[in-house]
């Protein structure tokens, strides 16, 4: 089968290319249907200046021949689908215009298609020169315009690519922002595609020297390089502006922090022995955060919830299934967010928290107009929903002595789980319960539990020594003042 590229064709096809340019990144179907019509002209041009020389009878009749046993067979290998009988000419394409095609590219078979097609039209018009009809070669298809070179991207257009693609929490946006900006302030204008492995390194050490000249942390450095690479990362997998992150890999390792101390039940009972848990004397402080004060601590000591999570909770999610009231944990309201999607989740509410007059507290504040549960926090704080709260716990806790910083609102969750354990609840509950990621073989069992089951295990839980009395009575906000988090109309 007469289907062999000649040097002629390649050397004819260079020319075009040297004329008109690079072709372009990717395989368009335009450039397609160019290169089919100028295979077809190729041929037919070809055709013509061996006529001009002259066929004798006998040559006409052997080329003629050949040319309806090539037809037969294009015909058939394009009605079966059949590409690999034109490898060769698509090789040639492929290195001519600078292409990859890989092997099973759809792009590669729609060429391969055409090319078929292209044979079948220049071997009819050959045939039909045969018998003496005229057929000129068709009108070369005029290449497109090189594009302009496209202005190197930067990290900071990264940036504000990831920012705008989905919502994310105020404190997370800050944190990256500042990081893009330490960045530039490095780098100064460098593109990402002139990014090297050597300005890495570099740019770690810079953050180093700069966090231990300024009495910084190694996480603070850390926590820049960590931002800098999610953003590269998003650069290269979801905007495929860099072939590869040159930068992954690189880190810093993190201190060792002292390890969170747990609540003690003795620590419980001067914590909650004053009168803002024996009386509801609540703090006119307005980081106190009004009823905040009185509930947030107790919540986090008999759920194990995030001081953020805790914060941000609204009326509708105070729910109730069968006899079980639940605290559900979600972010699907603007100014929310959780840490993981692990963290959406259902927590049954301790019986101490029922007798304690949580639910009465949850109707009356409804019934003066709240949205959230705590409307004298704002949830949508830069610097996270629990931040103004815990500020004032921090300062809370270190006048009654606790003044460690070991010791801290986190140190619940750890108390939880330690108090759980030791109650003999399985550790699948416990993640459920804290919104942890499930690992090892707990994550792959996909384990279903039902409020009521997961109610029994949070029962479990108790202080030692630990009597709380039921002191409340009405809020301490009266919807007077600002009511932060309400729908607006």
């Amino acid at each position: 089968m007469a289907r062999r590229l000649s040097v002629e064709w390649e050397e004819r096809f260079a020319a075009v290319r040297r004329e008109r340019g690079p072709a372009p990144a990717f395989l368009i179907p335009s450039e397609i249907a160019r290169y089919a019509s100028e295979r077809v002209r190729w041929r037919l041009e070809k055709d013509k200046t061996i006529r001009r020389h002259g066929y004798t009878q006998e040559q006409l009749a052997a080329a003629n021949a050949i040319a309806r046993i090539d037809l037969e067979q294009t015909r058939r290998d394009l009605a079966l689908g059949r590409t690999d009988t034109i490898g060769k000419q698509l090789e040639a394409f492929a290195h001519l215009r600078g292409l990859d095609l890989p092997s099973k590219s759809e792009a590669r078979r729609s060429l391969s298609i055409d090319l078929l097609k292209a044979e079948i039209r220049a071997i009819t018009a050959i045939l039909t020169r045969d018998s003496g009809d005229v057929v000129e070669a068709p009108e070369a298809i005029s290449a497109p315009r090189p594009a302009k070179a496209k202005a190197a991207k930067t990290l900071r257009e990264v940036y504000d690519k990831w920012s705008a693609v989905k919502r994310r929490p105020p404190k997370t946006i800050k944190s990256a922002e500042a990081a893009v900006r330490n960045f530039e302030a490095f780098a100064k204008d460098v593109p990402l595609h002139a990014l090297t492995r050597e300005g890495g390194n570099a740019f770690r050490a810079h953050l180093l020297t700069t966090a231990h000249e300024s009495g910084n942390k190694e996480r603070t450095a850390k926590k820049q390089l960590d931002w800098v690479k999610t953003l590269l990362n998003f650069a290269e997998r979801d905007l495929r502006w860099i072939k590869r992150n040159l930068w992954s890999g690189i880190s810093i390792e993190k201190t060792r922090g002292s390890p969170r101390e747990l609540w003690e039940p003795e620590d419980l009972r001067g914590l909650f022995g004053t009168p803002l848990f024996t009386k509801y004397a609540i703090p006119k402080a307005s980081k106190a955060s009004a009823d905040a004060a009185y509930w947030v601590p107790l919540l986090g000591a008999f759920t194990g919830a995030r001081i953020s999570e805790i914060a941000q909770l609204r009326i509708e999610d105070v729910r109730a299934s069968g006899a079980v009231p639940y605290l559900a944990f979600r972010d699907t309201r603007e100014g929310r967010s959780l840490k993981t999607k692990a963290t959406r989740r259902e927590v049954p509410i301790h019986p101490r928290l029922l007798r304690l007059g949580f639910l009465e507290y949850v109707a009356d504040i409804k019934k003066r107009g709240a949205v959230q549960v705590f409307p004298a926090i704002n949830p949508s704080s830069s610097n996270g929903a629990g931040a103004s709260v815990g500020q004032w716990f921090g300062e809370y806790k270190k006048g009654l002595g606790f003044g460690t910083n070991t010791k801290v609102f986190h140190s619940f969750r750890h108390t939880v789980r330690s108090r759980l354990i030791e109650s003999g609840v399985a550790e699948t509950i416990i993640d459920r319960l804290l919104g942890h990621e499930e690992a090892g073989e707990r994550a792959r069992k996909n384990t279903r539990l039902s409020l009521a089951s997961l109610f029994l295990s949070v029962e479990k839980l108790s202080f030692a020594g630990l009597k709380l009395k039921r002191v409340y009575k009405s809020p301490a906000w009266t919807g007077a003042a600002k009511r932060v988090g309400r729908r607006h109309p």
